[in-house]
């Protein structure tokens, strides 16, 4: 490593690490710790830069025999003080200045579940979601509904989403509306192992939701100044604008395909067409959820979306191209080829390239850190930086991080990040040798390992991220990769222009599916493994690192493989035999609980279902059973409404051999699927020492509403039980209390998500929670839970914790008396501070 890169490379270190740090924080210091860490970065880099400097001039005036001692003490303090310490410091501060700022605009906890009239313009480019438009609003203007000025201030960028039934005319990007809108700060689901909705809006700028109101008091929504009419605002808008022109263009191209196809192969065209519409506009809303299922399982999800690696690819290839012409125009004996040397071209000419896809696809987060990645390298290279690639890829990262610190926290920054290291850093690894045919095999060659070097890389991190691995993922890349950069996305950006490569990139993506699919059914082709601690995963990652790494001979590279076997033999923990582990799931506005014995797995419901395609089982149950570890052995359904069973279709498909007892009536969908057992007052059975017992219903009666057929049961452990009640309503309540049903029990799940028609005092009484938990959606529209019941609910002597404020629930019968709360566990600065308290408090 050259020595002048000895310096800098541990101040890139110190930047990542100072960053990753502050992203760790529960809560945000008081804002005078960003100036009070400053000065002292300020200072540290001041006296390391001196101490660094003093070695040299100590073996020079030092007596032989006592320089030694000194000059050791002095590079132990230079290595203490080093200057990138207080660089390190200064990432620090200028990332909770940034945090402090944000924080400072977040929507007040009291203007949670108001209704607002807001007025202002569109700045993104509609989404069309499962039941409306979704786009983000530059807000102008907000009173109360009936015109009253507001105790609070908005945050002035806000996601909207209107119902289709909400506004005859489609948004357009650029116009001015006012909406009668329900605002709330992000709140998404929180369970082990899912998803962070809040991190996105975070990282995006987003501080306040809002829905469209339908209620009859509410005005209609109306817009008050069309696209042509508004003022432009900013270059956002004029570029979204265009990417709304060629939407429409495609669109319409996309009905004239389809009305000389088939009627058999018209929803084929139409999926293709949503894979191009997501390479070129960065609109992933447009891939049906089956298809995110079968790039998952192939492990190609990362090519289905705007990332680093097609941002660069192509920036690659329009240097390529700059090359060749240079070459030409020189052969031709132009002199404006010679004026500007050709390698300065391409790689600026290239960048620019880059930047125009990027902002042509909406300036998405994952685009923004691909442009900047590319700028420094280009940077670098202009200035005649030879630094060595572990320094490139340690200043890119940094850049990144100091840009977007939470970046460091997405999937799609390392899975991006690392790709395009390979690709700019590893290839050409050689240069090329030979002529013609031969030449263009070397090339091939050359290019077969570089994809195999991003595959080996991708796998760990696949892993790490997502909770599986696609034993096909490395053969798929080898050709899916140059053939979606390389095929499918010129032609996706040539169909802009030129309306027949539309249909040509529409084929590239079918002849890829129908690969995908072939490869996608081998028993094979996918292992799912639980998620092991981090300190595993990144020794998983630097293991893959080290077999890529070409400077080491191959009998060091292997040793890489040791690092991924503690990731291996990672298990989550399970109870003793007799106990029980209790997981309340996160799921909104639905109910779905894991119950795990020593040797098997259960759940009770499975979630709610919408019926554009989302649903809990395939978003929220499997992935967090498959991050644990554990596959399902039983499943109950306690009755038929979409928020308990809407989930369940993906759970059956996904365990074949799965059997279900519920209260379901024989017309349901799902016997069709597969026939289940019918849930009866009597049935009990053991499972490893602990006992289910079926409570409700007393007889069977599908003539009776849905609710009052709900399978209730109890769960009875060594150390405690738990009481699972569905949606039984107070009449069924009191059938169980008149015949002497034993209902006592440590945990309650509480009927009907908290409502009124549920939770007796009798029926309380009887039961004597020390735990209540409540599974209800963030300020729905239902009002669950509600206060009286929150209230009787305390007067039985229970804690009532509802999964708003908690996010998923954790509880074991070893340990009866303690819940862990998601949420809690895994507090960070960003996350919507909402108590436990206050989630009640919101309800009433």
């Amino acid at each position: 490593m050259p020595v002048q890169t000895l310096w800098i490379t541990p101040v890139f270190v110190v930047v990542l690490l100072a960053t990753g740090l502050h992203l760790q924080q529960a809560q945000l210091p008081h804002p005078s710790w960003s100036l009070f860490i400053a000065i002292l970065g300020l200072g540290g880099m001041v006296l390391g830069a001196v101490l660094m400097s003093t070695p040299r001039r100590l073996m020079q005036w030092q007596h032989p025999g006592t320089w030694s001692w000194s000059l050791a003490a002095h590079l132990a303090a230079a290595a203490l003080l080093h200057p990138a310490w207080g660089v390190g410091a200064l990432a620090w501060s200028w990332a909770n200045h940034r945090a402090q700022t944000q924080l400072e605009q977040a929507l007040p906890l009291q203007a949670e579940g108001q209704r607002l009239l807001v007025q202002g313009q569109i700045l993104s480019l509609p989404q069309r979601m499962e039941s409306g438009w979704r786009f983000k609003v530059a807000v102008s203007h907000a009173t109360a509904l009936d015109g009253s000025s507001l105790s609070f201030t908005l945050p002035p960028l806000m996601r909207v989403s209107v119902p289709y039934a909400a506004s005859d005319a489609a948004p357009r990007v650029g116009e001015v509306w006012r909406w009668p809108l329900r605002v709330k700060a992000p709140h998404g689901f929180f369970n082990p192992h899912g998803d962070d909705a809040e991190l996105r809006a975070w990282a995006q700028g987003v501080q306040v939701w809002g829905s469209v109101t339908q209620r009859r008091d509410a005005p209609q929504a109306q817009r008050l100044l069309g696209a042509q009419e508004a003022p432009l605002g900013s270059l956002e808008v004029l570029v979204e604008r265009w990417r709304e022109r060629v939407r429409d263009q495609l669109l319409q191209r996309l009905d004239q395909v389809q009305a000389t196809a088939t009627e058999a192969s018209s929803p084929t065209q139409t999926l293709n067409f949503g894979v191009v519409l997501a390479l070129l506009m960065g609109d992933q809303s447009a891939i049906a959820p089956s298809d995110w299922r079968l790039y998952r399982d192939t492990g190609i999800a990362h090519l289905m979306s705007i990332s680093g690696l097609h941002i660069t690819a192509w920036s690659l290839l329009v240097a390529a191209l700059v090359r060749r012409l240079w070459h030409w125009a020189d052969g031709q004996g132009w002199s404006w080829s010679l004026r500007w040397p050709a390698p300065q071209a391409a790689s600026v000419l290239g960048l620019l390239a880059s930047l125009a896809y990027a902002l042509f696809s909406g300036w998405g987060l994952p685009a923004q850190r691909t442009v900047g990645m590319l700028a420094l390298v280009v940077l670098l290279k202009w200035r005649g930086h030879h630094w060595p690639w572990i320094t490139q890829w340690l200043g890119i990262a940094a850049v990144i991080a100091l840009w977007q610190p939470t970046s460091l926290l997405s999937a799609g920054f390392w899975l991006s990040f690392l790709a395009v290291g390979v690709l700019l850093v590893e290839t050409p690894l050689q240069p090329v040798k030979g002529q013609g045919l031969r030449s263009l095999a070397w090339r091939m060659v050359q290019g077969a390992r570089t994809q195999w070097r991003v595959s080996l890389l991708m796998l760990p991190l696949t892993w790490v991220f997502f909770g599986q691995l696609s034993w096909v993922a490395a053969l798929v890349n080898l050709w899916a990769i140059p053939w979606v950069s390389l095929v499918v996305l010129p032609l996706a950006v040539a169909s802009v222009w030129w309306g027949t490569a539309l249909g040509w990139a529409m084929s590239a993506v079918g002849w890829m599916r129908e690969v995908l699919q072939w490869m996608a059914a081998w028993d094979w082709s996918v292992g799912w493994w639980p998620t092991a601690h981090p300190v595993w995963m990144v020794l998983a990652v630097l293991g893959a690192m080290v077999l890529v790494w070409d400077p080491w001979p191959w009998r060091w590279r292997w040793w890489g493989v040791l690092a991924v076997w503690p990731l291996l033999s990672a298990s989550a923990p399970v109870p003793a035999w007799g106990e029980l582990s209790l997981w309340v799931v996160d799921v909104g506005q639905g109910q779905a609980v894991v119950l795990r014995t020593r040797h098997q797995t259960w759940l009770y419901d499975a979630g709610p279902g919408l019926d554009g395609g989302w649903n809990a089982g395939e978003q929220v149950l499997l992935p967090m059973l498959r991050a644990l570890g554990w596959p399902l052995h039983g499943l109950i359904l306690s009755h038929a409404d979409a928020d308990h069973v809407g989930g369940a279709m993906a759970v059956l498909g996904a365990h074949p051999q799965l059997t279900w007892l519920g209260s379901l009536p024989p017309w349901h969908r799902l016997h069709q699927l597969r026939p289940g057992r019918v849930c009866l007052r009597g049935q009990r059975w053991w499972v490893d020492g602990v006992r289910f017992e079926v409570l409700h219903p007393l007889v069977i009666d599908n003539q009776r509403p849905t609710n009052r057929q709900s399978c209730v049961v109890r769960v009875q452990a060594a150390s405690g039980s738990v009481l699972l009640m569905g949606d039984l309503e107070m009449r069924d309540e009191q059938a169980l209390l008149d015949a002497g049903t034993v209902l006592r029990s440590e945990v309650l799940l509480v009927g009907h998500h908290g409502s009124r028609s549920s939770s007796s005092p009798a029926f309380l009484q009887a039961v004597s929670p020390r735990w209540a938990l409540i599974q209800a959606g963030h300020l729905n529209p239902h009002g669950h839970p509600h206060a009286s019941v929150v209230q009787a609910l305390r007067d039985s002597g229970a804690e009532v914790v509802a999964t708003p404020a908690c996010g998923a629930m954790k509880w074991e019968s070893v340990r009866a008396g303690q819940l862990q709360c998601e949420r809690h566990q895994r507090r960070r600065y960003w996350q919507h501070p909402l108590g436990i308290q206050a989630v009640t408090d919101a309800t009433r």
